[in-house]
């Protein structure tokens, strides 16, 4: 069991007590090789603590032993790497205390330091001398990921290695590489050049750097600058509306009419999505209810919060939308009709008033939610925020009960069995438009619907064995992702317009922040109030959503760069690692680019593990409960989520 060493994450190195606890007394670091020709690995490695024995770990390469190390103190090793031993692309190195196969206990606990890790061609030469900058060894190239924004120059320099100086520095568009340059110079000498990036603009590119000299060199400086984003004001409404959300649970934006997918009957939506901006692409942060209301509530991603599932507190230092409203003076109330929410600390802070289900039931009907808070509203006179959640179309479908839980725990139900449960979602997804609708009409009776701001959107969606399965919380395809979101402006302003451009989950507090004149946290969502007001443009941005759920037996994580999606699958067992789709192609997932686009899977995957990253930096980490909750495990096996 390695109790303190250096972690390796998606999000890179880390050091933390405890890390790399294995009943196996393993760690792994993922490889990804460019080339499947001779290697050496050199690993400067050191035992942790002071007992004065020996230290032996085995090294693995693709589950193939290649050599057993021992040390007492710190010590550099030179470890062959043979060419049958390696994968295309992705490869994993495994260290095993005590030097025998994984698997086997090796007596008492043992651990050890990585300080250095580095790859090289079979024979090259060490670096002349260690100095500031990238080793780029002799015949090898070295490439970075990058989004490429308008007037973007490029500034390289580059020493020479053991011997001449000959470093080609290319763009790779995706099939398409161009030489950019080469810099070049005698033994001993250097070159720079500033290059512009014109032609990549607006792009994402590989800038792959090759030393073509066979003799190596010290890449020094490699800076892309790139103009401003011109900044953005927000737009604000005048005065302070009363913000109302009106969240659905389990709703996909596929079975919207307004989605063109389904014979749902929501004749309330259809009527409010006239008056309203309709957001044909919103993104859940999540693919289950806790990590997206985590991320609705503070705009923060769920890596950032540590809230995963099916318990997730929010952090006391994460300020919430409530909480941000309170101080401008809002009365605050929720009303859910989810008992989860009610089972974890942090969702009601910062509401004034907090109407709970109690944990035992299913949920009580949507249209007894929107009653309770619109005799709420009825006591308040200044500005109002209500968030609304009620549970239909959440399993079972309409109450069903045990029988229905069954047939979507089926493994490989029948066509007329898969009809069977999208009817009764139907029936609550209609069921839900009614509580939607009657929510309007006591808003309009009362003279507050023109002078409110309603938002309509949910948390997540519903598979129906689309890719293999059915419900949510395991998958990341678009029908558990995909989700409506409208939001129709005092005096349905702008009313009647779809907007096309990609928004998440953790866009909500900044922008409705926004809207109403506060200041933003500093969160990972943007504030597109001025996109919601005006109908400004918004810049592109890369969306994300993770999934950690039932002790990372689904791990997972997703990023999007226009129509392309990646989705990294890291539990044990999954049978692809990376996955990639191209939605304006192929909006159902079924073929898959990988292969076809590697240079925009590099730069989502560099994103997935750049966030991570930030989230470890920032101290996150998987928040466990704090004791065992018969009433809310309950919860749990009668929403489906425990067998």
């Amino acid at each position: 069991m390695l109790r303190s060493a250096l972690a390796f994450d998606v999000g890179g190195w880390r050091e933390e007590e405890s890390a790399f606890r294995s009943r196996n007394q393993t760690a792994r670091v993922a490889l990804r090789f460019a080339t499947t020709g001779d290697k050496e690995l050199r690993l400067r490695m050191r035992p942790a603590g002071s007992s004065g024995r020996p230290l032996r770990v085995g090294v693995r390469l693709n589950d193939q032993a290649l050599e057993t190390l021992e040390m007492r103190n710190e010590a550099v090793f030179a470890v062959a790497l043979p060419a049958a031993t390696q994968h295309p692309e992705q490869n994993e190195l495994e260290f095993v205390i005590g030097g025998g196969a994984p698997g086997r206990q090796q007596g008492a606990s043992r651990a050890f330091v990585l300080t250095e890790l580095e790859v090289r061609p079979g024979g090259a030469p060490a670096p002349p001398e260690r100095g500031e900058g990238l080793w780029v060894p002799p015949g090898a190239e070295w490439s970075s990921y990058l989004r490429v924004g308008a007037g973007a120059r490029l500034e390289v320099q580059a020493d020479a290695g053991v011997g001449p100086l000959a470093l080609q520095v290319a763009l790779d568009l995706g099939g398409e590489r161009r030489t950019l340059a080469v810099l070049t110079s005698g033994r001993g000498g250097s070159s720079s050049r500033e290059i512009a990036l014109d032609a990549a603009g607006g792009r994402v590119v590989s800038i792959v750097v090759t030393d073509t000299a066979g003799s190596g060199a010290r890449l020094r400086r490699l800076r892309l600058t790139q103009a401003p984003e011109p900044p953005t004001t927000p737009a604000r409404l005048e005065g302070r509306p009363d913000i109302v959300l009106f969240l659905v649970d389990t709703l996909g934006a596929g079975s919207l009419p307004a989605g063109a997918d389904g014979p749902v009957r929501m004749p309330a939506f259809d009527a409010f999505a006239r008056e309203s901006v309709l957001f044909s692409d919103a993104w859940a942060q999540s693919s289950w209810t806790m990590p997206s209301i985590a991320a609705l509530f503070t705009g923060l991603e769920p890596d950032r919060l540590g809230v995963y599932g099916p318990w997730g507190d929010l952090p006391d230092s994460s300020e919430t939308l409530a909480e941000a409203l309170s101080r401008l003076g809002y009365a605050t109330g929720g009303f859910v009709a989810n008992a989860l929410l009610t089972r974890v600390r942090g969702y009601a802070q910062g509401f004034d008033a907090w109407h709970q289900e109690d944990a035992r039931s299913v949920g009580r009907p949507g249209a007894q939610v929107v009653s309770e808070a619109l005799a709420w509203l009825d006591g308040q006179q200044g500005p109002s925020f209500a968030y609304l959640h009620i549970m239909e179309p959440h399993a079972p479908y309409g109450h069903g009960g045990p029988e229905l839980l069954a047939l979507a725990r089926k493994a490989s139900p029948t066509p007329s069995e898969i009809e069977r449960l999208r009817a009764a979602y139907r029936v609550d997804v209609e069921q839900a438009d009614a509580a939607f609708g009657a929510l309007l009409e006591g808003l309009r009776a009362r003279g507050r619907l023109d002078r409110a701001l309603v938002v309509f959107l949910a948390d997540h969606g519903e598979e129906f064995f689309e890719h293999g399965g059915q419900g949510h919380g395991k998958t990341l395809y678009q029908e558990v992702l995909h989700i409506p979101l409208a939001a129709r402006l005092p005096g349905a302003r702008r009313g009647g317009v779809r907007e096309n451009t990609p928004v998440q989950h953790t866009d909500l507090l900044p922008t409705l922040l926004g809207l109403v004149g506060g200041t933003p946290p500093a969160v990972d969502g943007r504030d597109l109030s001025a996109l919601w007001s005006l109908g400004r443009p918004a810049a592109p941005e890369v969306l994300a959503s993770r999934l950690l759920f039932e002790k990372r037996t689904y791990d997972k994580a997703a990023a999007r760069w226009g129509s392309l999606k990646l989705i990294l699958n890291e539990e044990m067992g999954a049978a692809r690692r990376l996955e990639m789709y191209d939605l304006e192609a192929d909006p159902a997932e079924t073929a898959d680019v990988l292969a076809a686009r590697p240079v925009v899977a590099g730069y989502l995957l560099g994103e997935l593990r750049e966030r991570r990253s930030r989230a470890v930096a920032g101290g996150a980490a998987e928040r466990k409960p704090r004791a065992t909750d018969p009433d809310a495990l309950e919860r749990l096996r009668a929403l489906g989520y425990v067998q």
